[in-house]
């Protein structure tokens, strides 16, 4: 946790510098249920491996540009969201999984476009199970389903 934790809490003051303030009705601009679909390469066991997915990934970031999320498919995870200063609408996301520190979990970058209820976000990730021996390295789309809060997975 040394590594990820540590990038995480130095990054915080000049993350609170790139937040955008919260959108109509208070709700934050990423927070809300997004569908992520990954088309993955990498190894499993020893073997070449492929696979496509589709995952469930609930969003909810704080005002200083701070993400939680995650739920059974991606496990938790803690990151933060940065906003074009010209075009707000414009974002990028950077989530890790709490366990990433341990060769376990996941590591996610992707920005987009959203507007109003509506998201759409292209990126990167990264699985790794150590205890599976798999790493995978995969291409990201994210898309927003609902703008509504949704309960997430926390850190511990």
């Amino acid at each position: 946790m040394r590594g990820v934790g540590a990038r995480l809490l130095l990054a915080a003051p000049l993350l609170a510098l790139g937040a955008a303030p919260a959108t109509a009705g208070g709700v934050p601009a990423v927070a809300g249920s997004w569908e992520l679909k990954i088309s993955c390469k990498g190894i499993a066991g020893q073997a070449p491996s492929k696979r496509k997915q589709t995952l469930f990934l609930p969003i909810v970031d704080g005002m200083s540009g701070d993400l939680q999320a995650g739920a059974g498919d991606t496990g938790a995870l803690t990151g933060y969201v940065l906003y074009e200063s010209a075009k707000p609408e414009k974002v990028r996301i950077s989530l890790a999984g709490c366990t990433v520190s341990n060769l376990n979990g996941l590591v996610l970058q992707a920005a987009g476009k959203i507007v109003g209820e509506s998201g759409r976000l292209k990126g990167t990730a990264i699985f790794l199970d150590a205890s599976g021996e798999t790493a995978e390295i995969c291409k990201a789309k994210l898309e927003r389903t609902n703008a509504q809060l949704p309960p997430v997975l926390a850190c511990l």
